[in-house]
């Protein structure tokens, strides 16, 4: 009996070292490592410069931790806690935020895109410039929809400015920009929702026309992972900052 549970759990511990290897090597060449974990009583921190994909991630403590621009794509975060926590430069798309709760937290140039927003709760919160796009906003607990810093788009936006629909397309021709899927959908075709959160800011389309397209000639193309870092970059190339 106990010779077997030696060799089981000499087992486990294998199994986890060829799991944490496989990790590795995959973030070592560049591949997507969904982080997957439940029901941690542990308080975790943040991160920053992160895009996280197919990532599950429930009933987790990120209590007073600090997120810069990082973006979640089709995730998993329910029930978890982000209480007085610091998100700036964030992207939420098409995530299940279920019962999670943002109380007393600071969320700046935050996009939510087409996430179950259900009994997410924002009580005391502070938000700055934090877009709710393609989603019901009636699921959501202290929300307070008469706030300038809140966006509501929840009508597909028609642009039909050409060139900052092109400059937006030609984006898609480096995959630094393409891979965190921020303006583009496809290589030939444009998220209109976002660009529109975006170009809405700026007081010409002209302007974000060209400041986009200022990014093809740009020698550092990283970091660009949520639509709060092009913001920045617009910010600085039009001086408004």
């Amino acid at each position: 009996m106990k010779g077997n549970q030696y060799k089981n759990g000499k087992r486990k511990i294998k199994k986890k070292k060829n799991t944490k290897t496989k990790k590795t090597e995959q973030k070592r060449v560049g591949k997507l490592v969904r982080f997957v974990l439940a029901n941690s009583p542990k308080k975790y921190s943040g991160w920053n410069n992160r895009y996280s994909y197919q990532s599950n991630i429930h009933n987790l403590i990120y209590k007073g931790s600090i997120f810069t621009n990082d973006k979640f794509q089709n995730c998993i975060i329910t029930d978890c806690n982000f209480k007085k926590a610091k998100l700036t430069n964030i992207d939420f798309a098409h995530c299940n935020l279920k019962r999670t709760s943002f109380k007393g937290a600071f969320l700046c140039n935050v996009v939510i895109f087409n996430c179950n927003m259900t009994d997410v709760d924002f009580d005391e919160a502070i938000l700055n410039n934090v877009a709710f796009i393609c989603l019901n906003v009636n699921s959501i607990r202290n929300l307070d929809l008469t706030s300038d810093e809140v966006k509501i788009i929840n009508k597909y936006p028609d642009i039909n400015h050409i060139e900052l629909l092109n400059s937006a397309l030609s984006l898609a021709s480096f995959n630094q920009y393409y891979k965190y899927h921020v303006l583009n959908v496809t290589t030939q075709k444009v998220n209109n929702w976002m660009l529109y959160c975006l170009a809405a800011q700026y007081s010409s389309f002209d302007d974000v026309a060209k400041g986009l397209y200022a990014l093809t000639r740009r020698k550092d193309k990283k970091g660009f992972i949520t639509l709060g870092k092009y913001k920045k970059h617009l910010d600085s190339y039009l001086k408004l900052c």
